[in-house]
């Protein structure tokens, strides 16, 4: 089942409550970002909001992002490192807070090894965000690194 995503609000009200939700305590040296922009060749507008780098030196490069296009939420994953083939199954792992860690399935991009999605689980990750301070992610690689 597709969710909407509006979740019964505009979509700024929802990203705006993501990114009042995080910035305080997250683990990296800045905020949230939120951002709207238009498809160039489709010319539609979609929102999105962005997690902050994790400081240098402590964890690997990765960003969360939570993406709303054509009324479809989506959750992106972005690394510097590689992740898996282009069109492959891989597992992301987040924890808010100090809560259980929660085990999601996601695909990398036909077009990246770097970067991930999943629309399943959007919404479940951005009704997740809304109730912790800080959120840590895992992601075991193709080749059994964990990043």
């Amino acid at each position: 089942m597709k969710h909407s995503c509006f979740f019964g609000h505009s979509t700024q009200t929802v990203v705006l409550a993501l990114l009042i939700a995080c910035p305080i305590n997250t683990w990296a040296d800045n905020t949230w970002s939120y951002q709207q922009e238009s498809d160039r060749l489709s010319n539609r507008t979609y929102s999105f909001a962005q997690s902050p780098m994790p400081r240098r030196g402590m964890y690997d490069n990765m960003r969360l992002g939570i993406i709303c296009k054509e009324n479809k939420l989506q959750v992106v994953i972005d690394a510097e490192n590689l992740i898996a083939s282009q069109g492959s199954h891989f597992d992301l792992e987040y924890q808010i807070d100090q809560k259980t860690p929660v085990t999601i399935p996601m695909k990398t991009f036909q077009n990246s090894k770097r970067r991930g999605y999943s629309e399943e689980f959007a919404k479940r990750i951005a009704d997740d965000l809304l109730t912790g301070q800080t959120i840590f992610i895992r992601v075991k690689t193709m080749i059994k690194k964990v990043l």
